[in-house]
């Protein structure tokens, strides 16, 4: 018995020896795959959150990039004679602001003989009003007694500025202005001039492109508008108050 006991112990130990064998190498070919996916997974995680870090720091870059200009003035022979950054645009003058809304009234109110010419000067008074005092150009030329071409069929219209006091702690001025009726027809009658008053409130707007550069220079634009008749003008000069509020 001990004897047979022996034989098949030793029968069945080299029968599952290769089995064994077969199933450790099979093992230990799958845990070095897995063990080689994991390191992959992980190498990828990784890479994955590097990109997103530098992307990120290159939106970050981009966001705060900050471009300083530069004025170069050069000879004629393209070398460099001056040269330094470019400064902040500055609020513009209280004098050139001034001017400019004189010429805005100049334009808005002159009535000239041709259409070409009157077109020419409301475009350029277009070109300084917010959508509000546009507004209400709109209404005052839609009215046919304040049409510039109605009026130029018997007369013309020519304004002189007189007076402009800024409003204290606000951005609106008190202008006043003087315009003279010019009868066109041969025995029309002598002129006629009336005195008017207005407030005109404006802000300031740095131009952001070159089309605004060359319609609205200093970036002043018209807000709101109030005007009213406040005299006609005497043959002496005198005024006569005869309030008309538009």
């Amino acid at each position: 018995m001990r004897l047979r006991h022996r034989v098949e112990s030793s029968t069945a130990g080299s029968v599952d020896a290769p089995v064994l064998a077969a199933r450790n190498e099979f093992e230990h070919a799958w845990t070095n795959l897995a063990r080689a996916r994991a390191n992959w997974q992980r190498a990828f995680f990784g890479l994955l959150l590097l990109t997103i870090g530098l992307l990120t720091m290159c939106a970050w870059l981009v966001a705060s990039a900050r471009v300083i200009p530069w004025i170069v003035e050069v000879d004629r022979f393209g070398r460099a004679k001056a040269f330094g950054p470019a400064e902040q645009l500055r609020a513009p003058d209280e004098r050139f602001v001034r001017a400019q809304l004189s010429e805005f009234v100049r334009d808005v109110r002159t009535v000239y003989p041709t259409d070409a010419a009157e077109r020419d000067v409301v475009g350029r008074a277009y070109a300084y009003v917010d959508p509000a005092a546009a507004a209400f150009l709109n209404q005052w030329f839609g009215d046919t007694a304040n049409n510039p071409r109605v009026i130029a069929r018997d007369r013309v219209r020519t304004v002189e500025v007189t007076g402009m006091l800024r409003v204290p702690a606000s951005s609106v001025y008190r202008v006043s202005w003087i315009e003279t009726d010019w009868p066109i027809a041969a025995g029309g009658g002598a002129p006629s001039s009336a005195a008017w008053e207005g407030y005109i409130g404006i802000r300031l707007a740095t131009p952001r492109s070159m089309d605004d550069v060359v319609a609205n220079p200093l970036g002043v634009y018209v807000t709101s508008i109030t005007w009213a008749k406040s005299g006609r003008m005497a043959r002496d000069g005198a005024s006569t108050a005869t309030p008309e509020v538009r």
